[in-house]
C-alpha cells in the first residue's frame, strides 16, 4: 500500500542541506559513457520514495543531457537464485534534475520490496558508489515549443516533468503548460512545494495535483480521482497542446484514450512507461 506499508525501511534521519562547491576536473562528454558516481545528497520526500543526487567522480560537472533522458545504473546486487552469490543488474532511471543543474544529476526513486534492484539501492549512504552509464533516450519536448503542453503523470513518473519543465521555463518557453500529477494518499505527493514555486513564478505553468485515496477528505485542497479523468477539464485547447504521459501502463493507456477522446492525434501524444 505504498506509504502505508508497515514493512517499509526506517526513514533517513534529518540532515543538513548540502552547500555544493565547485569541482576540479573536465567536463564530461555528451556520448553516452560509463561513469563511477558518488552519492553525494540522499533526501526522502515520501516514506517509500529517495531523491538521490550523484556527482560523476573526477569531473567538474554532471553529464550534459536533454530534460527527459535517462540514466543506467549498475550494481552488484544479491543472486535470489544463488544465495550469498551477487550478480551485476542495470536498471534505468529517468533523470529529475534540469540540465541547468550542473552540479548533480538527481533520480527519483520508490522502493520495491520485492524488488531485485531497488532494496540494494537504498541501503546506500553518502559518500557510497554506484557505476551510472549515459544518457539516453527520446522522451524530449521538441524544440521549438509551437503548442500548448500537458504533462500527465502519476507516482514517481513525475521524475522527468521536474527537470523538464523547470528547463522549459528557464529557457523562456511562453506557451501554457498544464501538469496533472496523481498519487494515492497526501503524504505521497512529490516535489509539490517546488512546483507551486514555480507556477508562482511563472504564470503560463499551473500544477494540478490528485488523489485517488484522500485519507483526509475534510482536508484535502486539490483534486479526487485519476490524472485521466482530469484531461476534459484542464487541457482547454486540445488541437493546439502537445501530451507528454509518465507512470504505469493502465495509466498510460487510460490517458491515451482519454486524450484521443478531446480530438488529440498519435504525432501529439508522447508517453514513457515505468513497467
Amino acid at each position: 500500500m505504498g506509504s502505508l506499508n508497515p514493512k517499509l525501511p526506517p526513514p533517513l534521519p534529518p540532515a543538513p542541506p548540502k552547500i555544493w562547491t565547485p569541482r576540479e576536473g573536465p567536463v564530461p562528454g555528451s556520448k553516452p559513457l560509463r561513469y563511477v558516481a558518488t552519492f553525494e545528497e540522499i533526501l526522502q520526500p515520501t516514506p517509500d520514495v529517495r531523491l538521490f543526487r550523484l556527482t560523476l567522480d573526477g569531473y567538474s560537472r554532471v553529464i550534459p543531457f536533454i530534460a527527459g533522458q535517462f540514466i543506467q545504473m549498475i550494481c552488484p546486487v544479491p543472486d535470489k537464485a544463488n544465495p550469498g552469490k551477487m550478480k551485476e543488474i542495470i536498471r534505468s532511471y529517468s533523470i529529475a534534475s534540469a540540465p541547468e543543474e550542473t552540479n548533480f544529476l538527481e533520480f527519483c526513486i520508490k522502493v520495491v520490496l520485492e524488488g531485485a534492484f531497488t532494496p540494494t539501492l537504498w541501503e546506500k549512504r553518502v559518500g557510497d558508489k554506484i557505476d551510472v552509464r549515459g544518457p539516453y533516450g527520446k522522451f524530449i519536448v521538441t524544440q521549438p515549443v509551437e503548442h500548448d503542453l500537458v504533462f500527465i503523470a502519476a507516482g514517481t513518473g513525475i521524475a522527468p516533468f521536474w527537470g523538464m519543465i523547470q528547463s522549459l521555463l528557464l529557457s523562456g518557453v511562453k506557451r501554457d503548460m498544464v501538469l496533472l500529477f496523481g498519487v494515492r494518499y497526501e503524504a505521497d505527493l512529490l516535489y509539490e512545494k517546488e512546483f507551486k514555486e514555480l507556477a508562482a513564478r511563472y504564470p503560463n505553468f499551473k500544477p494540478v495535483f490528485t488523489l485517488s485515496r484522500p485519507l483526509h477528505p475534510e482536508t484535502w485542497w486539490g483534486e479526487r480521482g485519476y490524472v485521466q479523468t482530469l484531461l476534459p477539464k484542464y487541457v482547454k485547447n486540445p488541437a493546439q497542446t502537445k501530451a507528454y504521459i509518465c507512470g504505469l501502463t493502465p495509466m498510460i493507456d487510460a490517458s491515451v484514450a482519454s486524450l484521443e477522446a478531446l480530438g488529440f492525434t498519435s504525432d501529439r501524444i508522447h508517453y514513457e512507461r515505468y513497467d
